[in-house]
């Protein structure tokens, strides 16, 4: 069903992230992560799917800041050409009482949970509905 798409999944190195990109490599579709700062287990990840035989590229990036949005849509499409499915995965959160967390903090969770997957979409889906209809 998955065979030979390629798809891009933020938040890809841990969690659901790590278990979608696990399941989509083991149909055979061309997956690439992105990933923040854990840089031991995307390594990991990129370990695991290989030693199935199938196929993974790992982006590092913040998806917080507009210019690495632009840095992750070239450097995906560099791999493939395109890209077939999105999966809108990264989400961040600070643990701690609500009176503590900075302004700062705040505009970054907005950035990365909200922003980021809009203008990712929106950067991506005028070549995904020209190749495939966005699926």
């Amino acid at each position: 069903m998955f065979s030979n798409k390629v798809v891009l999944i933020t938040g890809g190195s841990r969690g659901i992230g790590r278990a979608t990109a696990i399941k989509f490599a083991k149909e055979n579709a061309k997956v690439i992560i992105v990933f923040k700062s854990n840089v031991e287990s995307a390594k990991s990840l990129v370990k695991e799917i290989e030693e199935f035989g199938g196929e993974i590229k790992t982006i590092q990036a913040d998806l917080s800041k507009q210019t690495e949005l632009d840095k992750v849509v070239e450097k995906a499409l560099s791999f493939y050409g395109r890209i077939d499915i999105l999966i809108n995965n990264a989400g961040i959160a600070y643990d701690r009482e609500f009176e503590e967390i900075t302004y700062d903090e705040c505009l970054e969770v907005i950035k990365t949970n909200m922003i980021a997957p809009l203008f990712l979409s929106q950067m991506l889906a005028p070549q995904m509905l020209k190749l495939s209809g966005g699926g």
